[in-house]
């Protein structure tokens, strides 16, 4: 009921507040940013129609990241309910496309949300992490939310990486990987087991380009000890 209400006032407002802060914030987000984006696959670019886009989340500005990575389109992110606690703030969000979802109890008004916009050919991002992850060594176990929501739409899952900056001047890196099909992946009757190798199959991907990401873009201390070990060697 309250995923029915929220689509109708979406509806009714459209997305000229989206598009505003959009626009306007665009240069100055971008002279910021400066997003390198680096892509595994031909076919993730100007990916069209209905799109599950899930990346890692170590920064509170991942969003604002993303806005920028998919230029072309409006997208909609999940946010934690406790943002919505103010009524500017809840304006804000809901104007911005934003699903609210309690982190800590996934429920069906999220996922029906989530689901009418995927079948609405719209894109959505979800970060399957839960919460921002401070540990840079790992990813954190990832919930099928992603997955079930993916497999009930029948949108392809994107998965992206972001690399943490620790400076606020640091160029921020994007590796997109392939598109996966969780359909063709889990089949047409998935069991429950299956749909939880599935999410591992997502996180494993994930950390895939994580992998990536280290390799071709260290960061500048490692960049400062190898040079020490090769002047002490």
């Amino acid at each position: 009921m309250n995923s029915e209400k929220n689509s109708k006032k979406k509806n009714k407002h459209g997305s000229f507040l989206y598009d505003f802060v959009k626009i306007t914030g665009a240069l100055p987000t971008l002279l910021w940013l400066r997003p390198k984006v680096v892509y595994m696959s031909k076919k993730s670019k100007n990916v069209k129609g209905s799109v599950l886009i899930a990346a890692n989340h170590n920064s509170f500005i991942d969003p604002v990241l993303l806005l920028c990575t998919f230029w072309r389109r409006r997208l909609s992110c999940l946010a934690t309910k406790e943002l919505y606690k103010k009524p500017i703030l809840d304006f804000f969000f809901t104007h911005m496309h934003c699903i609210p979802v309690d982190r800590d109890n996934f429920s069906m008004n999220s996922f029906h949300a989530v689901t009418e916009n995927l079948n609405c050919g719209k894109a959505v991002v979800i970060f399957p992490e839960g919460q921002v992850n401070n540990d840079e060594k790992s990813v954190m176990t990832f919930k099928s939310g992603a997955i079930l929501m993916a497999y009930k739409s029948g949108a392809p899952i994107l998965p992206i990486y972001l690399k943490k900056a620790h400076r606020w001047y640091e160029r921020r890196k994007i590796i997109i990987g392939e598109l996966i099909d969780i359909k063709e992946l889990v089949g047409a009757r998935p069991s429950v087991s299956e749909l939880n190798r599935a999410s591992e199959y997502l996180r494993e991907r994930e950390i895939e380009l994580k992998s990536y990401c280290e390799e071709h873009f260290p960061d500048d201390k490692r960049k400062k000890m190898s040079k020490k070990e090769i002047i002490h060697k």
